[in-house]
């Protein structure tokens, strides 16, 4: 499915399977939209695929799995969108990655990567990667991902954690000031912890402590280890809680909001106070 302009567009209850593209794309606008309550599986490129617009958009409660190329989310040149209560697992790369990938203008100026929100998914051993996001520079501010469940190394049962990235793509910031603010970050973290930074310029893959020494990111996500596969003959029943409360009602009002005509449930800073630990 592409959709070019889309205007307060519900995107609901659909089977997408097989394709030999993207999932769902919406390209070149979209505004108070729902992607709610789909199944996208086995497409070749990214379940979902948010490009050139400023939202907002609400992509929640899917399941995304087994994309042969790609990431289970992809998105670039789009702001405003939030990734909540979804299913996201095993895609060929990471996740959810988004990024700046052109100069193009929208009616704001240029494009950016901005505002985004990540809440409340289950993030299951992607084969590269769980989650990607872009390093803060004028085009990239305030992303925010947390409450999230991750299980990491590409099979249930793997023994690796979860890699995370806090890229530079279409940044133009030079890698040695990334290198720079990742050493600083974690300056304070135990020496077992602090991984080479030449080394980690080659491959930066980040643990969940790095990452959120690093981005800030994820202070109240889990990761852990299934011993079984949760989608074979067995029944596997998992259960987590976080050790902090939190109110679930902001993501149901996130819907809200887009009927009532607030955007700013999707991009303000007061609705994500409500968001913090308690």
């Amino acid at each position: 499915m592409k959709f070019h302009f889309a205007y307060y567009s519900l995107i609901e209850g659909n089977l997408i399977r097989d394709t030999d593209g993207f999932g769902i794309w919406m390209d070149n606008t979209f505004y108070k939209c729902r992607i709610t309550r789909n199944v996208i599986v086995n497409n070749y490129f990214a379940g979902v695929f948010p490009e050139l617009a400023e939202g907002p958009l609400l992509i929640d409660n899917n399941v995304i799995a087994y994309t042969r190329h790609a990431d289970g989310i992809y998105a670039h040149d789009s702001s405003g969108f939030t990734i909540a209560n979804n299913l996201i697992y095993p895609n060929a790369n990471y996740g959810i990655w988004t990024r700046v990938a052109t100069d193009r203008r929208t009616a704001s100026g240029p494009v950016q990567a901005s505002h985004l929100r990540v809440f409340n998914n289950l993030i299951f051993t992607n084969h590269v990667g769980a989650i990607g996001l872009p390093f803060p520079w004028e085009g990239t501010q305030d992303n925010l991902s947390d409450s999230n469940l991750f299980v990491g190394g590409g099979a249930m049962d793997a023994p690796m954690a979860p890699n995370l990235r806090y890229h530079g793509e279409g940044s133009h910031i030079p890698t040695d000031k990334i290198a720079a603010a990742f050493a600083a970050a974690l300056d304070g973290m135990p020496a077992d912890q602090r991984p080479d930074v030449k080394s980690w310029i080659a491959r930066p893959d980040l643990t969940l402590e790095q990452w959120r020494a690093f981005s800030g990111n994820d202070k109240d996500s889990l990761a852990t280890r299934l011993s079984g596969d949760m989608l074979g003959l067995h029944t596997v029943e998992v259960r987590f809680n976080f050790s902090r409360g939190r109110d679930r009602a902001p993501i149901e009002d996130l819907w809200a909001g887009l009927r009532a005509g607030v955007p700013a449930y999707l991009a303000g800073t007061a609705q994500m106070e409500r968001l913090s630990p308690a």
